[in-house]
Order: C-alpha cells, then structure tokens, then sequence
C-alpha cells in the first residue's frame, strides 16, 4: 500500500516547520486515527459529533504502536488488507470494539 507516500509528506512539512493537519471524514473516522499518528499528523478537526470517540481512541493510542501499525499496513498488498490491520489494531491493542466504529 502506497499511498501518495503519506509518510514522506508529513516528514517534509515538518522539516520545513510546518504542522500537518487532517479534517472531515477521515479524522473522524476511528480506525484511522492510529494511521494519522502513526504518520505523525500534528492535528484533527472533524465534526464535533465524533470527537468523543476520535478522543477515546487518541487516549489509547501509544505513538510508537501506531507507528508500527503503519509500517505494517505500508507492508500490506491491498488496500483491503491495510484497513483489516488498522481494524485488528483496534480490537486488540487498544481495546475497542472495531464493529461499533462506523465502517468497520
């Protein structure tokens, strides 16, 4: 999975100062929220209806976990395959119930 080399964007912009932010539907959505900071995003704006659930994740989330998590799912060989990593990362290391996060 090679996604407009996510990584690399989030590494520039901090090496020239610059804070990396995500909105909308995909900082709301929870089994994204470990990729984001894994990837090292700086910020999330999103809907202030999903914010206690992005928040239940972030508290959960240690960085160097998410971390692996990426480098996991930059590993995977479809798109499908990465979203079931971000989805069993729930499940299993940080506790939550990935069938009640929506598109899970």
């Amino acid at each position: 999975m090679r996604p407009i080399r996510s990584w690399q964007v989030v590494d520039e912009a901090h090496r020239h100062g610059k804070p990396v932010a995500v909105c909308g539907e995909l900082a709301a959505d929870p089994v994204a929220v470990p990729v984001l900071i894994g990837l090292g995003v700086d910020e999330l704006s999103l809907a202030p209806h999903a914010i206690p659930n992005v928040k239940a994740v972030i508290r959960k989330v240690a960085h160097n976990m998410a971390v692996d998590l990426v480098k996991q799912m930059l590993a995977a060989d479809k798109a499908g395959a990465a979203r079931s990593l971000a989805v069993d990362f729930l499940k299993t290391k940080i506790g939550l119930d990935a069938l009640s996060v929506a598109g899970a």
